[in-house]
């Protein structure tokens, strides 16, 4: 209705304009006829302007309507997919946020039970010591015992502290540096087996906490069930790099819950590892991909 308002206006100036000088140009938009003409696109303006009839073409405002349109379209098209992708965003957001925290809480239970495992098998040792009398065996044990839950309790509140953060939210992490520093609270269970370490200079961008975790189940397992060796290699792959912990079983070793190995694959998917546990003939691998 604007461009035909606008349109009309104009015709009407530009016929006065004429009708006051004769060698006024009209614009094409504008025919004068002494016949009526024929067209889809023509409008009837004024039937009896010095006795001749005036149409208006309305093709070239047709022309910027469906240019107008089209415009319009696109933009509006535009604005719908925008809002969509930031309401996909969002619900993913959401979606994967609420996942995370149930993980998490899984994650949390797993921990509290295999550490509390742990310590009760720890104390049951204990006790059968007692019994026989009370020795500085005893004493020793549930000494490391107790610095053994102090330090997983630590470990277990700097996860949660750490766990808003977000797993994805990696940092540059020396790998190596970081493992030895997990090989340090075993020194005392691996000083009657043989160690051998192969430890390549190794970097990746992962969540510390999760992977010193990690880390330290793995290794835990192998020092706890381990007889006389044990074996930790750390080498470069073409995609990525690869952790073996490899090390024979003890025979007077009691069989786990599986809750250590569970945890430990729970956390390598948080920072984007896979783990991998074989067992035979005597001896247990742990290999872990990143």
């Amino acid at each position: 209705m604007e461009l035909l308002d606008g349109l009309w206006r104009d015709a009407e100036l530009q016929l006065k304009l004429l009708a006051s000088k004769k060698d006024h140009q009209l614009p094409p938009y504008i025919r004068v006829s002494e016949v009526p003409l024929e067209g889809k696109d023509l409008a009837l303006f004024d039937p009896n302007f010095e006795g001749k009839f005036v149409f208006l073409d309305l093709s070239g405002a047709k022309r910027k309507l469906r240019n107008f349109a089209l415009g319009l379209l696109l933009w509006e098209a535009f604005l719908v997919l925008s809002l969509s992708y930031l309401f996909y965003k969002l619900l993913w957001r959401y979606l994967r946020e609420r996942e995370q925290s149930r993980q998490f809480l899984e994650l949390m239970l797993l921990v509290l039970s295999h550490r509390l495992g742990n310590f009760l098998a720890t104390q049951r040792v204990n006790l059968e010591i007692l019994r026989e009398g009370m020795v500085p065996a005893a004493l020793e044990r549930l000494q490391q015992a107790y610095s053994y839950m102090e330090d997983q309790f630590r470990r277990t509140m700097e996860l949660i502290r750490d766990f808003p953060k977000g797993a994805e939210r990696g940092e540059r992490v020396d790998l190596k540096k970081l493992l030895q520093h997990t090989l340090e609270p075993f020194e005392e269970a691996f000083k009657d087996k043989r160690l051998e370490l192969e430890l390549e200079e190794i970097e990746v961008k992962v969540h510390r906490a999760d992977l010193e975790m990690m880390l330290h189940l793995l290794v835990e397992n192998t020092a706890r069930y381990s007889r006389s060796y044990v074996r930790i290699s750390l080498r470069k792959e073409e995609k990525g790099a690869r952790l073996v912990l490899e090390n024979d079983i003890a025979s007077d070793a009691p069989r786990g819950s599986g809750l250590g190995i569970e945890l430990a694959r729970r956390l390598a998917e948080r920072i984007g590892a896979e783990i991998e546990v074989s067992e035979g003939r005597g001896s247990f691998r742990q290999v872990v991909r990143f």
